[in-house]
């Protein structure tokens, strides 16, 4: 890790205006001060940005709305470093009496900053330890080391020294190593175990192989018969199919018999309908004939009236005429 930037907002002596510290162009550098001047400071606001721990993290009795600069409502340490080619940014911010915020974000080739990290804090805690491969812990240890505890290392037990030193030479790579190696072991005996059960079966498969071959001689016979039976059964069945085709053909015959023979009668019906109201207007025309004499008697006597009535109408009319004048002469009367 290379540190390039570093700005605080009213993290312990620093004001609100946020003091920024470059690192551009720099190797080797000295801090050199009066005690108070915030030389240490800058070293609590890294720890504090990528592990939120500082000096006083061992003190029960002091919190982070401590480092809170006094008269300030709020902290904001901002600190952008260099890691294997890539260039991160760790933003840590504190309102007093409120929840930290805790964000990593790595910059883009276009120079923007993508966060990377997790949804809460404890996530991002643990990315950036991921990150960095050191914990607060081991970098007090080797990194860091602090005013009056430069013997740190030496007052930790054997097993935090082992864990330090682990961190610090990478050891833990050689249990990841490790690791994998017993997985793949598990894996590839896994493997083994089934293709040993796999040769155990196929070598009682070969020793069963004669009755194998005896079954199969059996089945090739068996096959041999049902093929010829199924021959028969297929001959058997195109014979079946053509009397079918045969049936079918008569059937389609006789429905159209049977339709015409229907029509037939249909049409008998009606011209024994016809022929029986011929027969009843035959009858009536020779009751009509029947009567020949006494229609023509009618008919002449018809006539004779007719002419009588012809010879009565003068005298009609003129009856009426004299009614008239009649009625006329009584009604002048």
């Amino acid at each position: 890790m290379i540190p390039t930037k570093l700005t605080l907002k009213n993290f312990m002596s620093y004001g609100e205006s946020g003091e920024t510290l470059s690192f551009d162009g720099l190797h080797v550098a000295c801090l050199s001060g009066d005690n108070g001047n915030g030389k240490s400071a800058l070293l609590d606001a890294m720890t504090w940005a990528l592990w939120g721990k500082t000096r006083a993290s061992s003190v029960k009795s002091i919190g982070e709305d401590d480092l809170i600069r006094v008269g300030a409502d709020d902290v904001e340490v901002r600190f952008e470093f260099d890691l294997d080619a890539r260039h991160f940014r760790v933003v840590k911010k504190r309102r007093r009496g409120k929840t930290s915020e805790w964000q990593l974000a790595q910059q883009d080739e276009n120079g923007a900053f993508v966060a990377v990290g997790g949804m809460s804090q404890r996530e991002t805690g643990k990315l950036i330890i991921q990150l960095l491969s050191m914990e607060y812990d081991t970098f007090l240890n080797s990194a860091y080391l602090q005013q009056g505890r430069a013997d740190e290392f030496t007052r930790q037990t054997p097993d935090s020294r082992k864990r330090i030193l682990s961190e610090i030479l990478g050891l833990d790579r050689y249990d990841r190593l490790e690791a994998k190696s017993k997985e793949r072991y598990k894996e590839q005996k896994e493997i083994a175990d089934d293709l040993e059960r796999e040769i155990r079966l196929l070598e009682a498969e070969i020793a069963n192989l004669p009755a194998h071959e005896e079954q199969l001689s059996a089945a090739l016979s068996g096959l041999a018969d049902i093929s010829a039976a199924l021959a028969r059964q297929e001959e058997e069945t195109a014979r079946l199919r053509d009397q079918r085709s045969k049936a079918d053909a008569l059937a389609a015959m006789v429905a159209d018999a049977q339709a015409a023979r229907v029509r037939l009668e249909t049409d008998l019906a009606l011209r024994e309908k016809e022929r029986c109201d011929k027969i009843a207007r035959l009858k009536t025309l020779e009751t009509i004939l029947e009567q020949k004499a006494s229609i023509l008697g009618d008919y002449a006597g018809l006539q004779e009236a007719e002419r009588r009535r012809e010879l009565l109408e003068p005298e009609s009319r003129a009856y009426d005429k004299a009614r008239l004048e009649r009625q006329n002469e009584i009604s002048a009367i």
